[in-house]
């Protein structure tokens, strides 16, 4: 669903799963939206270390970061 849509249909709370970049030492939020905060963190596959965020209509919660071993 398009950002747009989103906003249109209010589907809020959707969850962004975002990967800690090593170079720029920040999180860099990935391009899909996910209905659940299980199916965001369940998305991340490998090695690293990432974060769920909430996105609500009014704003964003980082959750705590978790890693991805090998």
């Amino acid at each position: 669903m398009k950002p747009n849509q989103r906003r249109a249909q209010h589907s809020f709370p959707y969850f962004k799963l975002a990967t800690f970049d090593q170079i720029s030492m920040c999180y860099r939020d990935g391009k899909t939206a996910f209905a659940t905060e299980s199916d965001a963190a369940a998305s991340a596959k490998s090695p690293g270390t990432y974060r769920v965020s909430i996105v609500r209509e009014n704003g964003r919660q980082d959750l705590t970061p978790f890693h991805v071993g090998t």
